[in-house]
């Protein structure tokens, strides 16, 4: 959406500076103030798009290379043993009584395919001629997470 913005913005741009440039009533020094005020509109707004990139990339690097995915997978492995080999459990949870540890596991895996969805739609993005010049792709290390072992039915 940003990107759509920003080509947006550069098209305005990029109109307003052709029709000042070619405007007869305006003095030299205005078509000069008039194009590089809209080039420098232009390239403020390409930093900005590619500044969101790489702090969507940073966030990506900080989720992988932090604490927060070792813990997530950690619980949702403790759990899954739990839930897998206990099937009063489930019905427990379905009262409501371990609310705050569904929460939890729920929370774990919105994260973890967030995670996933971003990494695949940049590599997507990045794969592009056009997009790809505006994204920054995660980089080999930076794999999808396999969540499927976890695919548990607690209080659903």
């Amino acid at each position: 959406m940003l990107l759509f913005i920003h080509l947006i913005l550069i098209g305005f741009f990029v109109g307003l500076i052709v029709h000042f440039v070619k405007e007869k009533s305006y003095n030299a020094a205005e078509k000069v103030f008039f194009s590089s005020a809209g080039l420098v509109f232009v390239i403020a707004i390409l930093i900005g798009v590619y500044s969101g990139s790489y702090s969507n990339y940073v966030d990506l690097r900080e989720y992988k290379d932090g604490l927060v995915l070792q813990h997530d997978l950690k619980a949702l492995s403790a759990v899954s043993k739990t839930i897998n080999n206990d099937n009063n459990l489930v019905a427990e949870t379905k009262d409501g009584y371990y609310k705050g540890l569904i929460d939890g596991i729920y929370g774990a895996k919105h994260r973890i395919n967030a995670y996933n969805e971003t990494i695949i739609s940049k590599k997507l993005y990045g794969s592009n001629w056009f997009y790809g010049l505006y994204v920054i792709e995660p980089d080999d290390d930076m794999k999808i997470i396999d969540v499927t072992e976890y695919d548990f039915k607690m209080g659903e």
